[in-house]
């Protein structure tokens, strides 16, 4: 194992003459050993405030509530809000 120092790129280390990593951009964390994944993100919508308010007092049991919230999203547009909405008034009647 050897360790080179290069001027403007910090330490590298080196094994068997194969470039392991840039130390100083690993300790940032600049450097990721595997490639990024791709990540779903929910689109940011008119529902969302009223969905996480939702999500809240579903989690809290709350079902009227959280279907209250969402009654002006209960639609097949939001189908985040549309789901809670009709699954929160199937808990209501099933507890």
């Amino acid at each position: 194992m050897q360790l080179v120092c290069f001027q403007a790129t910090g330490f590298i280390l080196q094994l068997n003459g194969k470039q392991l990593f840039r130390a100083g951009e690993l300790l940032l964390g600049l450097i990721s050993q595997t490639p990024a994944s791709s990540v779903y993100i929910d689109p940011i919508t008119p529902a969302t405030d009223s969905l996480q308010l939702a999500r809240v007092l579903f989690d809290l049991k709350e079902y009227i509530k959280a279907a209250s919230v969402l009654t002006e999203y209960a639609k097949p547009e939001f189908p985040q809000a549309y789901f809670l909405y009709h699954y929160s008034l199937y808990m209501v009647i099933c507890t």
